[in-house]
């Protein structure tokens, strides 16, 4: 890129400082509010904007979140080097920047806006429960240890075989398995009694490797010994009844680095799911939720036949007002279908199979239970959708969650976000009028900006070793074709069909000098090394790049006029907010600071 290019791309992603300052919001709705977030653990002050202090925890936090084209940028248009002095500066004024605007909306009253304190509320209410999750549900399973993992992939060779019965109503599952131990067929049994459908094989037969099933079902199935009969399992679907038959042993792949990772994976989300299960049963008590067995099957028989999802004209969501209600006697509308206490302490929440009603016919077509999942799946949705997601908003005012630093750091920092766009919209004026005057200026700074670059169509085969690779081009150079070579001696798993690649001028990668240095179709690179081995590309076709003549870009650039300009006022304003609000940078902490490489690294 040329230097005058650089330039230009300077000015035009100078804007992206205001996206930026509007991103990077998190210190704190009010303007009397400390800009740090309170969970980090460095509180040193790195700068004071007016009465507002950022801490260092809150800098790093901000660096870390960034991607390399999110970081500001140099007059030459490149990212800024945040382990320099210079760098770690620029970026500290675009926090300077936010910070001052917020001080300023403020001042504004735009923090006392309605939506801004829905906003605040709305975000607390989430945040609390996504914490209290994290820290009661997901945290506790994480620490897997390398013995677990290697018993885990011991197991993972079993294959059991079973036969199945499965039943809307616990009771139909404790006759079916009383009626297997008194002598019964179980096929015979499974006619009378299975609700759901039969198995991959037509009859009521079933396999299940260990580890491919939810631990509350997998569990009691892989504890039954050889001809015992289970107790009535309860899933998503409904109660099983099984029988083990045999147990098999398959191969499993070894356990490699890779493996062992998705298994510790694997492992934890299965703990999770477990302790989920246990918080939901353990508040589902403690609120008191009951429900009518009687009214969630009128609920179910009401409920539509085969609705799908998609309209098959259109193959989009079918839309609100073409799906059918649910189908309910007037007789039992009114009849009690659950209960719960939102708040322990208050009166419970009654709903009627008629308050149901209402709520269902205004769901779209995803939120709506289906009625093949059968009884099961129906009552684990509805009542996860509106009881448990209700029990751990509770659960999570009950254990102080909406009081907790990281809760209120993220209200704060959303509803900044909000005001901030608010005031942005409201306060930095500038001419929107866009003359062609003013396009053709813009536009003639570099041309380049708006071409069509040229692309680059051809296929990489990724080789072992540099001596592979020398002999995949010696073959492709003696005629062989490049799907048998690839097929060969390509070590790449997954990526494109023979390893197609299509490349654009503009791309920085190993590949794309490698493609654009080819000068004809079928011409075949020297080994270079990328991706972790050793790689040659062929060329397949070129489509020339080209300019666009400012009248095709008339709307692009004209927008970025509008950018610039907005850019331009709002640096005005920043440079006037800063006499009105001191700033102090304490050089030394910020000094002392990481870059954004060091904290991608860390990652």
């Amino acid at each position: 890129m040329t230097s005058n290019a650089r330039r230009f791309l300077a000015a035009v992603v100078a804007t992206m400082a205001l996206a930026l300052v509007l991103g990077a919001a998190g210190c704190g709705g009010k303007s009397k509010k400390p800009a740090a977030d309170a969970s980090k653990e460095d509180g040193r002050v790195v700068v004071s904007v007016g009465d507002r202090k950022v801490t260092a925890g809150y800098y790093v936090s901000r660096l870390k979140k960034m991607t390399q084209n999110d970081l500001p940028r140099d007059g030459e248009g490149e990212a800024v080097d945040t382990a320099t002095p210079a760098g770690r500066r620029a970026f500290l004024d675009v926090i300077i920047n936010k910070e001052l605007m917020v001080l300023k909306a403020g001042e504004l009253g735009y923090d006392e806006q309605d939506d801004v304190k829905k906003l605040v509320e709305a975000v607390t209410h989430y945040q609390a429960t996504a914490v209290m999750r994290t820290d009661l549900i997901q945290k506790p399973g994480e620490v897997v240890t390398d013995e677990e993992i290697k018993a885990y992939h011991e197991r993972r060779t079993q294959v059991r075989h079973f036969e199945f019965i499965i039943c809307n109503f616990e009771a139909d599952a404790a006759k079916a398995r009383q009626a297997v131990l008194d002598g019964g067929l179980w096929e015979t049994v499974a006619e009378e009694y299975n609700d759901g459908s039969r198995g991959p094989t037509n009859d009521y037969r079933m396999q299940l490797q260990y580890g491919t099933a939810d631990d509350m079902f997998e569990r009691p199935l892989f504890e039954l010994g050889v001809g015992e009969v289970s107790r009535p399992i309860e899933s998503v679907y409904g109660y099983w009844v099984v029988r083990l038959d045999s147990i098999a042993t398959v191969r499993e792949r070894p356990l490699d680095e890779d493996y062992s990772a998705r298994i510790r994976a694997t492992i934890a989300q299965k703990r999770a799911k477990l302790r989920e299960a246990a918080f939901i049963k353990e508040s589902r008590e403690r609120h008191e939720f009951k429900y009518d067995d009687a009214a969630l099957w009128i609920v179910f028989n009401g409920l539509p036949e085969e609705e799908a999802y998609l309209d098959p004209a259109t193959q989009k969501p079918v839309e609100k007002d073409r799906l059918q209600p649910l189908n309910i006697p007037a007789s039992e509308l009114g009849r009690f279908f659950f209960s719960f206490k939102a708040d322990k302490d208050a009166e419970p929440q009654v709903w009627t199979i008629g308050d149901y009603k209402a709520k269902y016919d205004e769901m779209s077509v995803f939120q709506r239970p289906k009625r093949n999942t059968m009884l099961g799946g129906v009552k684990n949705k509805l009542f996860g959708d509106i009881v448990d997601q209700s029990l751990f908003a509770a659960e999570a005012r009950e254990r102080g969650y909406d009081k907790d630093p990281r809760v209120i750091a993220e209200a704060n920092e959303r509803s900044e976000q909000h005001m901030l766009s608010l005031f942005h919209d409201e306060v930095v004026k500038y001419d929107e009028h866009v003359s062609m005057e003013a396009i053709r200026a813009l536009y003639d700074e570099n041309p380049q900006v708006y071409r069509v670059p040229e692309e680059r169509r051809g296929r990489i085969m990724m080789c072992a070793d540099k001596g592979s690779a020398d002999a995949a081009r010696t073959e492709l150079a003696g005629g062989q074709p490049w799907s048998a070579v690839f097929a060969a001696r390509n070590r790449s798993a997954g990526g494109t069909p023979e390893g197609q690649v299509s490349i654009n001028e503009f791309a920085q990668s190993a590949d794309r000098d490698q493609l654009f240095a080819l000068a004809r179709p079928g011409e075949v690179s020297a080994p270079f090394q990328a991706h972790d081995l050793w790689c040659v590309v062929m060329l397949d076709n070129v489509t020339p790049g080209r300019s666009r003549p400012v009248e095709e870009v008339i709307n692009e650039v004209g927008a970025r006029v509008k950018r610039k300009r907005q850019d331009e006022a709002l640096q005005t304003l920043l440079a006037q907010w800063r006499n009105e609000y001191p700033v102090k940078i304490n050089d030394r902490v910020l000094d002392s600071l990481p870059s954004w490489e060091e904290l991608q690294a860390a990652k």
